[in-house]
């Protein structure tokens, strides 16, 4: 399986069964291998989180230095599972381990990463998910010394015009609407 047989895209909730297929294929090809950052034939999986207030209206996003991108909170798995990863990350960088994930998976997402350094052009298997948190409450102060911001769900697509963040916004604007 080489990467140009993988189709690169994100998918809402919707349609997460053919981009699951693609994860389970990857999971065929490497098996647990492709949990590791090293794996890059067609890339490896990671895990994320993104921050939602309580009336889905806003969003806390990153900057991420290394991709000069504002986006949710991740990381590479080394070896854990997409979900510890999220938790791992999310403590990590947004400084309060209060904060909950939630469960199901929120987004599955493969995208292009281009080469830097030692590491060849590769694809990142995303697995997004969820966490809740109080807008009205002061955000912490990062241990990594990451920088991070409240967003309108509309400032947020201005900010970062990823594929990926569009489908994560158009997903809360559903679940708004529930």
């Amino acid at each position: 399986m080489g990467s140009d047989s993988i189709r690169t895209h994100s998918l809402t909730v919707g349609d997460m069964d053919s981009t699951k297929q693609q994860f389970l294929d990857l999971l065929a090809f490497a098996g647990e291998k492709c949990l590791y950052r090293d794996h890059f034939n067609p890339g490896h999986i990671t895990g994320s989180c993104l921050i939602v207030n309580y009336s889905l209206t806003k969003v806390v996003l990153m900057y991420h230095k290394k991709s000069q991108l504002w986006c949710q909170f991740g990381g590479h798995c080394d070896g854990y599972s997409p979900y510890l990863t999220a938790i791992k990350e999310l403590n990590e960088e947004f400084g309060d381990d209060s904060i909950e994930i939630e469960r199901p998976v929120f987004l599955l997402d493969i995208h292009p990463v281009e080469a830097r350094g030692n590491e060849p052009k590769h694809l990142h298997y995303d697995v997004n998910y969820l966490a809740f948190y109080d807008d009205r409450i002061s955000l912490p102060i990062s241990p990594e010394g990451i920088i991070f911001y409240w967003f309108s769900l509309d400032k947020a697509l201005v900010m970062n015009e990823t594929v990926a963040l569009n489908k994560m916004v158009t997903n809360i604007r559903m679940m708004k609407e529930l």
